[in-house]
Order: C-alpha cells, then sequence, then structure tokens
C-alpha cells in the first residue's frame, strides 16, 4: 500500500468510492481551491483503495439587537472591544 498525493487521473475512482457509499451529496469539485489537502491510498495492485479529502469551511453567527437597546449583563452597560 501506498499513500499519495492526489491526481486527476484518479477522478473516476474517487466518483465509484462516491457512488458506492451512498452518500445523499453530490461528488465535490476538486479542482476547487478550498480543498487543502487531497490524499489517495492505492493497495498493492495499485488500485485507489480510498482517499483523504480536507476543504476549509466557515461558520457564521450573526448576532442582532431587534428592539435597538444596548446589550447588558446584570444591568450594566458592555463595552465593545475589536479585536
Amino acid at each position: 500500500m501506498r499513500i499519495r498525493e492526489y491526481t486527476e487521473a484518479d477522478l473516476d475512482s474517487l466518483r465509484r468510492l462516491h457512488a458506492q457509499q451512498g452518500f445523499d451529496y453530490a461528488f465535490p469539485d476538486l479542482r476547487d481551491p478550498i480543498f487543502v489537502s487531497k490524499l489517495v491510498l492505492e493497495d498493492d495492485a495499485g488500485q485507489v483503495a480510498m482517499a483523504s479529502l480536507a476543504r476549509l469551511t466557515c461558520e457564521m453567527y450573526l448576532l442582532l439587537n431587534r428592539d435597538g437597546e444596548k446589550a447588558t449583563a446584570a444591568g450594566k452597560p458592555q463595552e465593545c472591544y475589536a479585536q
């Protein structure tokens, strides 16, 4: 077995692995630069046995004061510090 970097020649094999596992999401576009790591494990016959694909993600929160009052803790105004 051997672990190596993904190449475009692996694409069909990875699509097959994805389809065989029955995932409920489309196969990702591996050309997208948000993929920061793409590793493939080959078996002893040189066939793709598995892959590890890592992409960057972002999680956002929106905190909104709908009533226009200053946010307070224990009745005291909070100061805001930019970081």
